[in-house]
């Protein structure tokens, strides 16, 4: 089976984009599973570039227009379409499967359950249109099925993390050094943005240092917040507690895990919280905001614990729960790996993903 993925990204001729997270990783490891792996994106350069690596062929388009007329020849030597994500790469998927009369797949996963006008009509026309909707969560089922969608459309396939990868026996003695971590630590990892409801976990810090003096707070990431953050702290008396670490390359991130006791994501929205797996897989326990597919992500009070949105007193709260008990913390570490390990493994993704494919194609399961 030839299937061609189409994402709205900019992308270096090398790659690089790629190589930050899983994405790479992914496309290589369904194209061992196909005849061919096709894979269309936008040229950083404005230039168009193939890259060809065994069975996966990354094509780069020039510009939008652009993206439209090689998404449509590409997609009559290929046997099914999977749109990225509902709205610009699935109306691209769209005119495409229609130009060359093949089935289209749409993937909606990892943005906001808040969406504009614009974005729902388009969105709510791709979804219609398309032969399946995987989604990764519950929580994004009922958001697409809140569009008008049929349901039987739709088919759940969660995100995964690699355990090879993130692991609780990482040495990350020379990084807590360096960042001066002698205590308790919490690590927030994602960008900063209000969405991502950063100011919630440091205006709770005065609170968790009632109780723990010591601890500190490690923010992994970058964004249009980060002064803002800054003069939060500072007003509130902890800047001396949180470290601004800054963008890190993701292969770098199984390492701040393993320096931390407690990973915290107070997310306003998610559709599923894939760095709460991967702090999970780490043997780590985490506290997430109640949002989205945050619960589905962890088992409250197993692996981890659940707060109101946008309410540091709760947030410290179950933060300071889990500091006040070394053995809670050690417990739902292992509880966080074999729950991980058991629904979560990223080799099982592109198997699912493949029988998927094939029903798209087929229309059977």
């Amino acid at each position: 089976m030839r299937v061609l993925h189409i994402a709205r990204r900019l992308v270096s001729p090398d790659l690089s984009e790629l190589k930050v997270g899983y994405d790479l990783q992914h496309f290589k490891a369904l194209a061992s599973l196909l005849d061919e792996n096709h894979v269309l994106l936008q040229s950083r350069d404005r230039r168009r570039h193939l890259v060809k690596m065994d069975r996966l062929y990354v094509h780069l388009s020039p510009c939008l227009a652009t993206m439209f007329i090689d998404a449509a020849l590409l997609a009559s030597r290929c046997h099914l379409i999977v749109a990225q994500n509902p709205f610009v790469a699935g109306f691209i998927a769209t005119v495409a499967g229609w130009a060359s009369r093949r089935p289209v797949l749409i993937s909606v996963h990892g943005y906001r359950f808040t969406v504009s006008y614009l974005q729902w009509i388009l969105g709510r026309f791709t979804c219609l249109r398309s032969k399946l909707i995987r989604v990764n969560s519950r929580a994004v089922w009922k958001l697409v099925a809140s569009w008008g969608v049929p349901e039987d459309k739709l088919r759940l396939v969660s995100d995964r993390v690699d355990l090879s990868m993130f692991r609780p026996d990482i040495d990350a003695s020379g990084l807590k050094e360096r960042l001066g971590l002698k205590g308790p630590t919490l690590l927030y990892v994602g960008s900063l943005t209000e969405i991502k409801g950063v100011e919630v976990l440091i205006r709770a810090l005065p609170l968790i240092k009632e109780e723990a003096p010591g601890v500190k707070l490690v923010l992994v990431g970058d964004g249009p917040l980060r002064s803002k953050l800054e003069e939060v702290a500072l007003k509130l008396g902890v800047r001396d507690s949180v470290v601004f670490v800054g963008r890190v390359e993701h292969s770098l991130i199984p390492r701040f895990m393993a320096a931390c006791d407690i990973l915290v994501h107070p997310s306003f929205t998610e559709s599923l919280g894939r760095v709460l797996l991967e702090a999970q897989a780490s043997g780590r326990p985490v506290v997430a905001s109640r949002a989205g597919g945050t619960r589905e992500a962890l088992k409250e009070g197993v692996t981890g614990l659940l707060f109101t949105p946008g309410d540091p007193f709760d947030l410290a709260s179950r933060v300071k729960r889990l500091l006040a008990d070394p053995s809670l913390m050690r417990e739902m570490g292992v509880e966080a790996r074999r729950f991980v390990a058991e629904r979560f493994e990223f080799w099982r993704l592109e198997g699912e993903l493949v029988r998927l494919y094939r029903e798209a194609v087929e229309g059977k399961a």
